[in-house]
C-alpha cells in the first residue's frame, strides 16, 4: 500500500510541471525559468467605437524552476534574447514603449522605442527625444545622448551584419561612427552649417554625404578613400547642365572585404558605368550599366547590361516594386546582360536575358530558357 502511494505521488510530482504550464502559452526559456504569456489576464483597451478599434494584451510573466509566477507587464514579446525578452507594451491606449526584462522577471530597461536586436549584441534605443545603444542585458552602453542614431540593417543585401552605428550629434550635427562589435570609434564627421548623412555601402565600405559631395571611407580606418561631387559640371559646357555622379558598392552577395565598385556619371541615355577601386581609381572601360552582384575569395562579377538607348523605360508601378527585377519589361527586346570580373575583363557575354543570385554563384537566362551558372572560384 505504502509503495502505491508513493508511486503516486511520484507520478503527481511529475505531472505538476506540465499542468503548470499548461496555463502559459508561447514559453520563452530563461535560466532556470521561463517567460510566457497568461492570455486569461488580457488588459483590453480603448473600445469598438474608437479608430481601429478596441485591442488588447496578454499578460508576460516570468515562471521559476519552483512555479513562482513575476508579473512583467501587459504586452507583447518582440525579442527573446539570452536571459531576458524585450516586450512591447502600452502605458496608455494606443501608446506603444518598450523594456526589457531578465531572468527572475526583473526590468532592466524601460525604453521609448528600440530597433531590435536580430542576433546582434547592440541594439539602437531612443530614451526621451534622444538616442543611445543598449546591450542584451538591458544597459545603455552609449549614452541616449545622440539626435539620431541608426544602422543599416537589410536582408536585401549579404553582409550587413558588420553594418556600423552612425550617431549624430544634438549639439554639432557631426556623425561618429562606430563599430558593430566593439563599439570603438571608427571615425568623427563635421561639416560647418551643413547637412551630414551617412550609409553603409558594404562590410569594406560607408559613405557620408553632405549637401553637395559624397565621400566613400574606410571601414577599417575611418579615412576618406575618394569623394565625388553629387553633381558636376557637365562635359559640354555649351549645355547649362550639371552630370550626376555616383558609386555603387552594394553587392547582393559578401564574404570578405570588397575591393572595388562601380562609379556612374550622367543620366538617362548618357549614362556610362565603370569599375574603381576603393580609392575611385578607374579599372575598366565604359558600360551602358554596371551592377555589382557577388564579392567572394577576393574576386567580384558585376552584371554589364546593353539595351537600345532610345527606348524609354517604363516605370515599375508602386504595386509591382517588391517584385523581381525584369529587365524585358522596362527596356524592351533589345536588352541583353552579361558578367565581367573584377578586372573589367567579360567572363559571360551580352546574350542573355535576366540573372539571379544563389550566393556566391550567379545564374543567366537565356531567351530559350536555358540557364547557365558561373561560380566564384
Amino acid at each position: 500500500m505504502l509503495k502505491r502511494i508513493l508511486a503516486l505521488l511520484m507520478v503527481l510530482s511529475l505531472a505538476l510541471p506540465a499542468f503548470a504550464e499548461s496555463r502559459y502559452t508561447d514559453a520563452v526559456s530563461a535560466g532556470e525559468g521561463f517567460f510566457a504569456y497568461v492570455p486569461s489576464e488580457a488588459q483590453a483597451f480603448g473600445d469598438e467605437g474608437s479608430f481601429g478599434g478596441a485591442y488588447s494584451e496578454p499578460l508576460v510573466v516570468y515562471v521559476d524552476a519552483a512555479g513562482n509566477e513575476t508579473k512583467i507587464a501587459h504586452g507583447f514579446i518582440t525579442e527573446a534574447l539570452e536571459g531576458s525578452i524585450v516586450v512591447r507594451y502600452s502605458a496608455e491606449a494606443y501608446v506603444h514603449r518598450y523594456l526589457i526584462a531578465g531572468v527572475g522577471g526583473k526590468v532592466l530597461a524601460r525604453v521609448d522605442s528600440i530597433e531590435g536586436f536580430d542576433g546582434a549584441s547592440y541594439s539602437v534605443a531612443r530614451s526621451g527625444e534622444s538616442f543611445g545603444i543598449v546591450d542584451q542585458r538591458g544597459l545603455f552602453v552609449v549614452p541616449a545622448t545622440f539626435k539620431q542614431i541608426t544602422r543599416d540593417q537589410s536582408d536585401v543585401y549579404a553582409g550587413y551584419d558588420r553594418a556600423p552605428f552612425f550617431c549624430t550629434s544634438a549639439i554639432d550635427g557631426g556623425i561618429t561612427v562606430l563599430d558593430c562589435d566593439s563599439l570603438e570609434t571608427i571615425g568623427r564627421y563635421t561639416e560647418v552649417d551643413s547637412y551630414l548623412r551617412a550609409s553603409f555601402v558594404n562590410p569594406a565600405l560607408f559613405m557620408v554625404e553632405n549637401r553637395s559631395k559624397r565621400s566613400w571611407c574606410s571601414m577599417e580606418t575611418g579615412d576618406v578613400l575618394f569623394s565625388l561631387m553629387i553633381r558636376q559640371d557637365a562635359r559640354d559646357f555649351a549645355q547649362p547642365s550639371f552630370e550626376p555622379l555616383n558609386a555603387n558598392g552594394s553587392f547582393r552577395y559578401v564574404e570578405g572585404l570588397p575591393e572595388c565598385l562601380v562609379i556612374t556619371r550622367g543620366e538617362d541615355a548618357d549614362v556610362k558605368s565603370y569599375l574603381a577601386d576603393n580609392h575611385g581609381v578607374r579599372i575598366s572601360l565604359d558600360f551602358q550599366s554596371l551592377i555589382p552582384l557577388v564579392w567572394a575569395n577576393g574576386k567580384g562579377l558585376f552584371l554589364f547590361e546593353t539595351f537600345d538607348p532610345a527606348v524609354e523605360p517604363q516605370p515599375t508601378p508602386a504595386e509591382d516594386w517588391d517584385t523581381p527585377y525584369d529587365p524585358i519589361a522596362i527596356y524592351g527586346d533589345s536588352y541583353r546582360c552579361g558578367l565581367v570580373d573584377e578586372t573589367g575583363a567579360i567572363v559571360a557575354p551580352a546574350q542573355y536575358v535576366g540573372h539571379q543570385c544563389v550566393e556566391g554563384s550567379v545564374v543567366l537566362e537565356e531567351t530559350g530558357g536555358q540557364t547557365y551558372t558561373i561560380s566564384i572560384q
